[in-house]
């Protein structure tokens, strides 16, 4: 069992965009800006409360603006497994943590947990029963997902437990 949930919205901000960029959304969402180090800075504090995410800058080359999700895990070993099993693929692996894109096309990290507050509002993720299924193994088939759908619904059945 490892457990994960969305820990940073990351937005990459080219070069001669960045202070702007950091800057806008600081001033928009009324919070200070913190300098980590000379690549990446956030906004004080998490956008809703404990568990929730943190908003990140990070200076990246022009060509790769974008904003991208962070997954914090407690076992980013399983969790890319997990993950390439619903059908992402791994891009990179950069020293603690994996670069993946989704299939959709969209990039994202899985990083080790470093919060203090982890694992609040963290799903937890039982080893599953096979590979090919990616279904966390005690997941009831007609467990109700949040947006109340049940798997007869059409609904996904492998949905985290809280």
């Amino acid at each position: 069992m490892h457990r994960s949930r969305l820990t940073t919205v990351v937005i990459d901000c080219a070069e001669a965009d960045y202070e702007k960029g950091a800057a806008f959304w600081s001033a928009a969402l009324g919070r200070p800006l913190m300098d980590r180090d000379e690549r990446f800075s956030s906004v004080r504090g998490r956008l809703g409360g404990e568990g929730a995410p943190y908003l990140g800058f990070q200076r990246v080359p022009t060509a790769e603006r974008a904003i991208h999700l962070d997954i914090e895990t407690d076992d980013v070993a399983a969790e890319v497994a997990r993950l390439e099993r619903l059908g992402a693929r791994v891009k990179a692996r950069i020293r603690n943590h994996v670069v993946m894109e989704a299939p959709s096309g969209h990039a994202f990290c899985v990083v080790p947990s470093r919060r203090s507050d982890f694992p609040a509002g963290a799903a937890e993720w039982p080893e599953p029963l096979s590979a090919a299924a990616g279904t966390p193994r005690s997941a009831p088939t007609a467990a109700r997902s949040r947006c109340g759908r049940t798997a007869a619904d059409g609904a996904r059945s492998a949905q985290p437990r809280r």
